[in-house]
């Protein structure tokens, strides 16, 4: 009897790892479906707009130099994107969890400068293609966000 409630438990335990490996699966498929949609969407906006180097949009963050590219902007405020990024991997490899208070507001005041630089490459990418400036508020209602990537991209 305690043989086969041993077994049974063995058993729930594979299965669990099986369903945890079945979900790790779909996920990876999902995040890969996704870089390709956005990839693709990146570069052959950069193409219509004339963008040299539009290849680049499948390179993971080297990508991000096509923004303002495409927005006819200066690249250096990139800066304000990378490094909260860079911060953010050096305190996941180095296992740093406190911060203190003033490096942790200066981090979050540069990936703000950094989203507002974002939003104006956006904006600048809309008037580049003759679209409204007001059409990047469309990106944040969910689910036509992702229909919108089209639309904004001009793929539709």
């Amino acid at each position: 009897m305690r043989a086969a409630s041993n077994l049974m438990a063995i058993g729930g335990v594979f299965s669990m790892l099986a369903l945890l490996g079945a979900l790790f699966v779909v996920i990876v498929v999902f995040a890969i479906i996704c870089y390709i949609y956005f990839s693709l969407t990146l570069m052959l906006t950069a193409k219509r707009l004339g963008v040299k180097g539009y290849g680049i949009a499948w390179i993971p963050l080297v990508n991000f130099f096509l923004y303002p590219k495409m927005a006819k902007k200066s690249s250096w405020p990139l800066i304000f994107v990378f490094i909260p990024v860079l911060f953010s991997l050096y305190t996941q490899i180095t296992g740093i969890s406190d911060l203190g208070n003033v490096i942790s507001i200066i981090i979050l005041i540069v990936a703000i400068v950094g989203i507002v630089y974002g939003i104006i490459w956006f904006i600048g990418t809309l008037k580049a293609r003759g679209k409204p400036w007001w059409w990047i508020l469309l990106l944040f209602v969910p689910i036509f966000n992702l229909v919108w990537m089209f639309i904004m991209w001009g793929i539709l």
